[in-house]
C-alpha cells in the first residue's frame, strides 16, 4: 500500500511538473506578464526600473516577481498589483501621450486572479479584441481598484461581467450623468463601492438601493460639472429606498450639496451601520440622534455643519444610547439650542478618541467625559463656556491633539502636574490665560505646533523653547511676552527647533535686535514679529532663511539700511517693512553701478537717515529688490525712505500690491511700472515726488487720486492738476507738521 501511494505521488508529481514547471509559475501566466510589461514599456514608461525582476528567463519564478502573489497550494496568479505603473504625479489632467488605452485581452489567462489593483495608470479606456469577453472570464475575481484613472461610466457595462465581485473602487475618475438599473444590475454580491470624486448626479442613488449585500458606500465629492473635483454637488433628498441596505456598515455622503432634513426612517433601518459621515451638506431642519437608537455597533459619527439652518437634538433624559462612539464630529451644529446644554448621550461614552465640540455654545463641565474617556486623542470644544478642570486635562496621558479655543479659559495654563507628554497639537488661542508657560511646556518634547494667540500670558521663551526639537509653528500673538532678544544667553536657543516653519510673535513686548538665532533655521518659512520694540538693523544674515515665503517686520523700531541681502530671498512673497525708521544706502564716491549685478561697493556702504529733503547726497532704495521675482505684496511704507523708485521694480511681474506711502521718495513715478499686470493695489501718497503720473494703462487705470496725493509735484491724471511747464523742486523741506508725525 505504501508503494502504492508513494508511485501515485510521484505520477502526480511529475504530471505536476510537465504542466506547472519546476518553479511553480505557469508559463500561460508568465508570457502574459511579459506581455504586459512590454505594454508598460510601448507607452514610453520605464517598464524596467518599475518591474526589473520580470525577465524572459523560463527558470524565472513569477510567483516570486514583485506585485504577483500565487496561491501556494495550486501555483495559479491570484493577486496583481499593478498600480501606477507609469510613475506620475497626479494632479487632476494628463496630457493625452500620458493616457492609457488599456487591452484587457492581456488579462485573460488569469482564470484564478481574485484581486486586480490598476489604480493610478491615466487609464481611459478598457479595450477589449475579444468582444468585451476577456474580463467575463475572470469569474473568480472580487475586488478590483480602478481609482485615479479617467474611466467614464461606460465601464460599468464591462464590470458587470464580474459576477463575484465583492469590492469595487472608482474613486477619483471621470463619471458623470446618470446610473441606470442597468449599469449597477449585476453588481449582486457587492459589498464595497467607493465612487469618491467624481461627476455623478443624484439620480445615482436610487438605483443603488438594491445592492442588498452593500456593506460600505462611499459618494462623496462629486461634481455636477467643472473642473478638478473638489466637493459634491449632489441634491435633493436622500432617497428612502437606501434604508433597503441593512447589511450597510460604513455610509459616506460628505461634501455634497444635500439641502432637506435626514429622515429618521431613512438611518433607523440601517442597524448594522459602523460609520456615518453627513458632513459638509447644506441640511436644513432638525436631526434627532435618538434615530440611531437601534444602532449597537455605531462606532464613528461625523456631521460637520456647512450652514446655520441645521440643527441636532440629542438631549432625551430617558434615552440610554446602545453604542459606544470612538469618533464624534458635531461642530457648528447648535447642539441643544435652546438649553445649550452638554447632550446626555455623552454620560454613557466610555471609548472615544476622537471627538469635536466646537462652536456650539454649549455650557457646562466636563469632569465626567474626561474622567471616562481617558484614551482621548484629539478633543477640539472651540467656541463654547466649557469648565475644564486642569487635574483631569493632566491625566490624558495618551492625548495628542487638544483644542481648547474661544472658550473662558483663566489663571495659569494647567497645574503644576501636566502630564500630556505625547501631545503634538496644542490650540489654547482666544482665552483669558495668564502666567508663564515654562513649568508646562517644558515636559512636551513631542509638540509640534502651538497656538497661544489672544491670552494675557507672560514671561520668557528662553527656557523651554530650546526643548521643542520636533516644534513647526509656533503662533504667540498678542500676549504679555517681554524679552530682550539682543541677549547673549538666547543665542544658539532657536537653532534647536529644527523643522522650525512659522514663528508668530506680533503684538508683544520682545526689545532689543532681531534675533539671530532664529535666522539659523533653514526651515523657517514665516517670521511674524509686528508691533513689538524690535530695534536696530535688519541683519545681513538675513540669507541665511532660504526658504522665508512671508516676512513681516511692521510697527518696530528698526533703523538702518535695507540690507541688499534681503533681495536674495527670492521665494519670499508677502514683506511688510512698514511703520520702522529704516532708511536707504548712502552710496560713496567709490560706488560702481553695473547694469547686470546692480551696485558694487568699493568701500562699506554707511547709513543715511535724514529729516530734510535735502539732495545733497546721492541715496538709492536698493535696485537688487528688483530680484524678489516671487513677490506679490512689498509694504515699505512710513519709513525714513530717502530716494527715487528703482525701476527695477518693474521685474516684480507677480506683485500684487506694493505701498511705499509716507516717505521722502523723489523723483518720477517710474513708468516702466506699468507693466505690473497685477498689481491690485498702489500707493505712493505723501511722499516728494514729481513728474507725471503713469499712463492709464489697464491696472494702472484701476488706482484712484488716493494712491498719490500729497505729492504737489505730480501731475496728470487722476490728479486734479495737469501737466504742463514744469521745474522740478529743490531743497524741499518738511514742514513742521510732517516733523513733528514722523518723530
Amino acid at each position: 500500500m505504501d508503494w502504492f501511494l508513494a508511485k501515485i505521488f510521484f505520477l502526480g508529481f511529475v504530471v505536476s511538473l510537465q504542466i506547472h514547471g519546476f518553479y511553480g509559475c505557469f508559463e500561460e501566466e508568465r508570457l502574459a506578464l511579459l506581455d504586459f510589461k512590454a505594454f508598460v514599456h510601448s507607452n514610453g514608461d520605464d517598464a524596467d526600473l518599475l518591474l526589473p525582476s520580470w525577465i524572459r528567463d523560463r527558470s524565472s519564478d513569477c510567483c516570486r516577481w514583485e506585485r504577483v502573489t500565487c496561491n501556494s497550494t495550486t501555483g495559479h496568479v491570484i493577486k496583481l498589483f499593478l498600480n501606477d505603473t507609469k510613475q506620475i504625479t497626479f494632479d487632476g489632467y494628463y496630457e493625452d501621450t500620458c493616457v492609457w488605452y488599456l487591452n484587457v485581452s492581456q488579462f485573460q489567462p488569469f482564470k484564478e486572479l481574485i484581486s486586480l489593483n490598476l489604480s493610478y495608470n491615466a487609464t481611459a479606456e478598457f479595450i477589449d479584441n475579444e468582444d468585451s469577453k476577456s474580463f467575463s472570464k475572470l469569474n473568480k475575481l472580487e475586488h478590483l481598484d480602478l481609482s485615479w484613472n479617467l474611466l467614464d461610466k461606460q465601464v460599468l457595462k464591462v464590470l458587470g461581467k464580474f459576477s463575484a465581485l465583492k469590492s469595487l473602487d472608482l474613486h477619483n475618475n471621470f463619471m458623470a450623468g446618470q446610473l441606470s438599473e442597468q449599469d449597477l444590475g449585476n453588481f449582486n454580491s457587492l459589498e464595497v463601492l467607493d465612487l469618491n470624486i467624481n461627476y455623478f448626479t443624484r439620480s445615482i442613488l436610487p438605483n443603488i438601493g438594491h445592492l442588498s449585500s452593500l456593506r460600505d458606500l462611499s459618494v462623496s465629492k462629486n461634481q455636477l460639472n467643472g473642473s478638478l473635483p473638489t466637493h459634491n454637488f449632489f441634491q435633493g433628498t436622500l432617497p428612502p429606498c437606501l434604508s433597503n441596505l441593512s447589511s450597510l456598515r460604513l455610509l459616506d455622503f460628505s461634501a455634497n450639496h444635500f439641502s432637506v432634513e435626514i429622515s429618521s426612517s431613512l438611518v433607523s433601518g440601517m442597524t448594522s451601520l459602523k460609520y456615518i459621515n453627513l458632513s459638509h451638506n447644506l441640511f436644513k431642519g432638525l436631526f434627532f440622534l435618538s434615530s440611531f437608537s437601534n444602532h449597537s455597533r455605531l462606532k464613528m459619527v461625523q456631521i460637520v455643519n456647512e450652514n446655520d439652518n441645521y440643527e441636532v437634538d440629542a438631549n432625551y433624559s430617558s434615552w440610554v444610547p446602545p453604542f459606544k462612539l470612538k469618533d464624534l464630529l458635531l461642530p457648528h451644529y447648535n447642539l441643544n439650542k435652546l438649553s445649550n446644554t452638554i447632550p446626555t448621550f455623552l454620560f454613557y461614552q466610555h471609548e472615544l478618541r476622537i471627538l469635536d465640540l466646537s462652536y456650539n455654545n454649549l455650557i457646562g463641565r466636563l469632569d465626567w467625559l474626561l474622567n471616562n474617556n481617558t484614551r482621548l486623542e484629539f478633543l477640539s470644544s472651540r467656541n463654547n463656556s466649557f469648565i475644564v478642570p486642569k487635574e483631569l486635562v493632566a491625566n490624558l496621558v495618551i492625548l495628542q491633539t487638544l483644542k481648547l479655543s474661544g472658550n473662558r479659559f483663566h489663571g495659569q495654563i494647567f497645574s503644576a502636574h501636566f502630564n500630556l507628554i505625547l501631545i503634538q497639537f496644542l490650540h489654547l488661542e482666544n482665552n483669558q490665560f495668564t502666567g508663564s508657560l515654562s513649568n508646562v511646556i517644558l515636559r512636551i518634547s513631542q509638540l509640534a505646533v502651538l497656538d497661544i494667540n489672544n491670552n494675557n500670558i507672560s514671561g520668557g521663551i528662553t527656557t523651554w523653547m530650546g526643548n521643542m526639537i520636533h516644534l513647526r509653528t509656533l503662533t504667540m500673538r498678542n500676549n504679555q511676552f517681554f524679552v530682550d532678544l539682543s541677549w547673549r544667553y538666547l543665542r544658539g536657543l532657536i537653532p534647536t527647533c529644527l523643522e522650525l516653519q512659522g514663528f508668530y510673535l506680533q503684538g508683544n513686548k520682545f526689545i532689543g535686535s532681531i534675533l539671530e538665532s532664529i535666522l539659523n533655521s533653514s526651515t523657517l518659512s514665516i517670521l511674524d514679529t509686528r508691533d513689538n520694540n524690535l530695534s536696530g538693523k535688519i541683519p545681513d544674515s538675513i540669507t541665511s532663511l532660504p526658504n522665508l515665503q512671508v516676512l513681516l517686520l511692521k510697527g518696530n523700531h528698526l533703523s538702518g539700511a535695507i540690507p541688499i541681502q534681503l533681495c536674495q530671498l527670492n521665494q519670499t512673497g508677502f514683506m511688510d517693512l512698514s511703520n520702522n525708521f529704516l532708511s536707504c544706502i548712502l552710496l560713496g564716491q567709490y560706488a560702481v553701478y553695473d547694469p547686470n549685478d546692480g551696485f558694487k561697493y568699493e568701500n562699506d556702504a554707511t547709513d543715511f537717515l535724514t529729516k530734510s529733503k535735502s539732495r545733497s547726497y546721492e541715496v538709492e532704495i536698493p535696485h537688487e529688490l528688483g530680484k524678489l521675482c516671487q513677490i506679490y505684496a512689498l509694504n515699505l511704507s512710513h519709513n525714513q525712505l530717502a530716494s527715487s523708485i528703482p525701476r527695477t521694480l518693474s521685474n516684480l511681474r507677480q506683485v500684487e500690491s506694493l505701498d511705499l506711502f509716507y516717505n521722502d521718495l523723489t523723483g518720477e513715478i517710474p513708468p516702466e511700472l506699468t507693466d505690473l499686470h497685477f498689481l491690485k493695489f498702489f500707493n505712493v501718497a505723501y511722499n516728494n515726488l514729481s513728474g507725471t503720473v503713469p499712463a492709464i494703462k489697464p491696472q494702472f487705470g484701476t488706482f484712484d487720486k488716493s494712491s498719490y496725493e500729497g505729492n504737489p509735484f505730480l501731475c496728470g491724471l487722476p490728479l486734479v492738476k495737469s501737466c504742463g511747464a514744469y521745474v522740478a523742486p529743490q531743497n524741499l523741506q518738511a514742514s513742521s507738521s510732517d516733523e513733528d508725525e514722523r518723530n
